[in-house]
């Protein structure tokens, strides 16, 4: 897999604390509830994004549920979320070609001293213990094979110092590649305006035109009508595309035109409309019901789009996880969409610690704000998702 088609990195780290025997438990009576809330913590978190970021943003919601399942397994939050942890992760792994030229999903444990036995095997887990006397030879081992998979393109946050400070680091690396099914002819590429608000426009804003039979329908519910635009990858499963790019572009929120309201801000009442009341929380199935049909689209290049964002504040909603860890984190993101396809990378580094109007072929122009998001078909999960304002 090479770095350049490398669409998404996630790295996760969780360090232990002090006290490194010490494991927090969650309340019997409270495990269920626990276990529910990992069932839509792709839906909390990327809605959590929309709301937060106030620029244009990208965001890995697929590292962000790997990781925490990863912790589940390895006990951090009991022994039911093990289990959880456990099955979901199995789940994946089962759904994920490790070797594929596409995706891949691996995470890696790394313990000092006291080893966390994780049963699973493969290329998809990996599970290494060390000690003092051999920290340095793991580091440069872990080294090694990060170089191999980047191809020496990009730098691991991961230091040695990291190792011997902390008693468990949790890693978790998505790599996703993947050219448009039909490309855009960069000949047919032009300028528009993009509309950030009424009034207020970007001039010159480069927009990638292609007219064809596309996955599309308009989708109005509860007052609120957008453009839904399903754009599939060159990879194929069997009849269907592997993966999508998904365009929600407005044309009214809660009744009201772009001449009316500002859609930025509202993004979150589009999202929530498509995954709840639209997608019923089955976003593979809101994709697969799409009918082609010949539009005129026209979607934004983005060029070396840069996020970073403290991640506390995307999980602090998940009550029980917050009580049963401390965690202070970040995470960076990059992406890249063009005529070719899409790169980005995202890199998650966090550290923790015990303690408590329409002709025959109409023009959709994604030209006021909006949402895109990478669906994989096999995991049924978001890779990453961006609300894009200009």
């Amino acid at each position: 897999m090479k770095i350049w088609d490398l669409v998404q990195f996630a790295y996760l780290y969780l360090f232990s604390a002090l006290i490194p025997w010490f494991k927090p438990t969650i309340n019997n009576e409270v495990q269920e509830e626990y276990v529910s809330e990992f069932d839509y913590l792709e839906y909390k978190t990327s809605l959590k994004f929309l709301k937060m970021t106030e620029i244009t943003s990208c965001f890995s919601p697929i590292s962000c549920l790997s990781n925490i399942l990863l912790m589940c397994e390895s006990k951090e939050f009991g022994d039911q979320t093990s289990e959880l942890g456990k099955q979901k992760l199995s789940n994946v792994s089962k759904a994920v070609d490790a070797h594929g030229e596409k995706f891949m999903l691996v995470n890696c444990l790394f313990t000092k001293d006291n080893p966390i036995i994780i049963a699973r095997k493969g290329d998809g887990c990996r599970n290494v213990n060390y000690t003092y006397s051999n920290v340095q030879a793991v580091f440069e081992k872990y080294s090694k094979w990060f170089r191999e998979i980047t191809e020496g393109k990009m730098y691991s946050p991961l230091k040695i110092d990291h190792l011997v400070r902390n008693g468990r680091v949790y890693l978790t690396v998505a790599l996703f590649k993947d050219e448009w099914a039909k490309k855009f002819k960069a000949s047919c590429s032009e300028k528009l305006r993009f509309h950030i608000s009424s009034g207020n426009y970007l001039s010159n804003k480069t927009f990638m035109n292609q007219e064809d039979e596309i996955k599309y329908d308009k989708i109005e519910s509860n007052k609120t009508l957008y453009h839904m635009v399903a754009l599939p990858y060159a990879k194929k499963n069997e009849s269907d595309y592997r993966s999508y790019m998904v365009y929600l572009i407005p044309i009214k929120i809660k009744g009201k035109t772009f001449d009316k309201t500002e859609f930025g801000p509202q993004l979150t009442t589009v999202w929530e409309n498509f995954y709840v009341d639209y997608s019923k929380n089955n976003l593979k199935n809101a994709i697969t019901r799409l009918n082609k049909r010949k539009i005129n689209l026209l979607i934004p290049k983005i060029n070396k789009l840069q996020s970073e964002f403290d991640m506390i504040k995307f999980i602090d909603n998940i009550s029980k996880l917050s009580n049963a860890v401390r965690i202070e984190s970040t995470m960076k993101t990059f992406l890249d969409v063009n005529e070719e396809g899409a790169e980005g990378k995202a890199a998650m580094v966090s550290f923790a610690y015990d303690s408590a109007g329409y002709s025959d072929s109409p023009d959709v122009v994604a030209n006021v704000p909006h949402i895109s998001f990478i669906f994989d078909m096999n995991l049924e999960t978001i890779l990453f998702i961006t609300k894009y304002i200009g």
